[in-house]
């Protein structure tokens, strides 16, 4: 409901390979093989499709990751085209205390429509055992419903909705479903309602990983347009 849609294909690092790495090896790998794909991609919607119009960037995990270069090294360098990004949304990857303080140029979402910001967090259920292993040290999120960086718990009900497979698979609307609750200490969102039989990650009770965007689409969504309603009023 927002704009165009443009999505590069890129070399994929092995996701199960990469969580046996340390982050500064994750990091290294996913710069030396899938960065130069997307960079490449999105310098050249730049220069040839953009034709100076603002823009959002979307990924999830690996191009989550993946976008943190984006943000980091080339709007570093092309501050014209960082003043025209209206947001970021870097999902089920992590933007930590020490990524932002290494780039200074950048900054994360306090409310719901500031601009020129990045929004980024990681679900999991209350009963989660065990490490989130997508989840680095010192994470920063915000709430997807409310979006506020506090930790009251959000109802479902104050929810817009989410995007899930019914009996046949197929994805549809799912009236307030998801709640949201931020947890500092472990710098994830927690859902409580969601099926954790049928949404974690096989293997892994209670790490919605899968369905960080699902869960909360229809908020996603609104989210996105205010942003870009906020940015053309400016």
């Amino acid at each position: 409901n927002v704009g165009n849609i443009f999505a590069p294909y890129y070399r994929q690092v092995d996701a199960i390979y990469s969580l046996t790495l340390s982050n500064e090896e994750s990091d290294k790998v996913v710069k030396e093989s899938a960065y130069v794909d997307v960079v490449a991609a999105f310098d050249y919607f730049i220069n040839h499709f953009n034709n100076g119009r603002p823009f959002i960037i979307v990924g999830h995990s690996q191009g989550s990751h993946v976008a943190t270069f984006i943000l980091s090294d080339y709007m570093k360098t092309h501050p014209n085209v960082y003043n025209r990004m209206i947001a970021a949304y870097v999902i089920g990857f992590s933007i930590t205390k020490e990524y932002l303080a290494a780039n200074p140029h950048l900054k994360f979402a306090q409310n719901a429509d500031d601009t020129q910001v990045i929004v980024s967090y990681n679900t999991q259920a209350p009963s989660m055992i065990g490490t989130n292993l997508i989840v680095r040290p010192n994470s920063l999120v915000i709430n997807p419903i409310s979006w506020k960086r506090t930790t009251e718990h959000v109802s479902a009900d104050q929810s817009l909705g989410s995007y899930l497979p019914n009996e046949t698979g197929v994805n549809t609307k799912v009236e307030h479903y998801a709640d949201a609750q931020i947890d500092s200490s472990k710098g994830v969102i927690l859902c409580s309602t969601a099926d954790i039989n049928k949404y974690s990650v096989t293997g892994l009770p209670g790490l919605f990983h899968s369905f960080d965007i699902n869960l909360y689409y229809y908020d996603l969504q609104a989210n996105a347009e205010l942003r870009t309603a906020k940015y053309f009023s400016k």
